[in-house]
């Protein structure tokens, strides 16, 4: 991996959007008390029919906290990959990596700070 040190937009790369054709997806597992009622019971049986939708069209992984690991991997099918990691949200968009490309096929990871704001 190289450090650049450059503006993205101005080099002509651009975020990805949702809808791009991809080979597969992350997903991570809900359960803040603050953020889903019900402990993220409601949201955790969702999350677990979309990933398994998903799983029939591509490689899905579910990231998963330690102590919801047993329970997500009860609720889900076996063809969706479970990794264990801590996080403080169910977003993957705000929170993971993020990844821009051109329209030469080249990709960046840009390397910032979710402020919630847009500051």
């Amino acid at each position: 991996m190289k450090l650049i040190n450059s503006d993205p937009k101005k080099d002509n790369f651009y975020l990805v959007p949702e809808w791009y054709p991809h080979s597969k997806s992350y997903m991570m597992w809900p359960k803040r008390p603050d953020n889903w009622r019900k402990g993220g019971k409601p949201a955790q049986k969702l999350f677990a029919e979309i990933a398994s939708t998903i799983s029939k069209y591509e490689p899905i992984t579910m990231l998963v906290q330690q102590d919801q690991y047993k329970n997500a991997r009860s609720m889900l099918p076996d063809s969706v990959r479970l990794i264990e990691m801590s996080y403080n949200d169910a977003w993957i968009r705000d929170i993971g990596p993020t990844y821009l490309t051109n329209n030469k096929g080249k990709t960046r990871i840009v390397n910032w700070k979710f402020n919630a704001w847009g500051v």
